[in-house]
């Protein structure tokens, strides 16, 4: 049961697993590559987004990057997925990637509603609603710059 309520900048390195702002998030943008899938997930009530990735393994590192620069990583542990704490993001156009010893993999292609939703966490929003970083290189700059 989420507990934590935030809006905005106070959202800002609070895990969305304890929130509620995962009741109203949608995945925005996907990216796959190396068998690795990260996601952009925004919540519109509290203006905030965080990375998911999956199929991942330990050591491997995603980060959600907002348009000021801010950023979260995370590093995994264990498991095969995994996700960031939050960042302030009044728009779904925040930046999600992952590092992996198989490359890079970030999330600038729109979520489509095939693409199937993270569990409890809200359902994909149409593609002509999200606004994905155009950029791959920006992505994996941000990775690489603050890994």
């Amino acid at each position: 049961m989420p507990t934590a309520h935030c809006r905005d900048e106070s959202c800002f390195g609070i895990d969305p697993k304890y929130a509620i702002c995962k009741e109203d998030a949608a995945t925005y943008c996907t990216g796959t590559a190396h068998s690795v899938l990260v996601e952009l997930r925004f919540s519109s009530t509290c203006q905030a987004a965080w990375a998911e990735m999956s199929g991942t393994s330990q050591g491997d590192v995603v980060r959600v990057t907002n348009n000021a620069g801010r950023s979260r990583p995370y590093t995994q542990q264990w498991g095969r997925d995994a996700h960031t704490t939050m960042v302030e993001a009044r728009n779904p156009d925040a930046a999600a990637c992952a590092r992996t010893p198989r490359g890079e993999v970030c999330a600038t292609k729109p979520a489509t509603t095939s693409t199937a939703p993270t569990p409890g966490l809200g359902q994909p929003v149409p593609a002509e609603r999200a606004r994905c970083p155009r950029i791959r290189e920006r992505c994996i700059t941000a990775v690489q710059r603050r890994a």
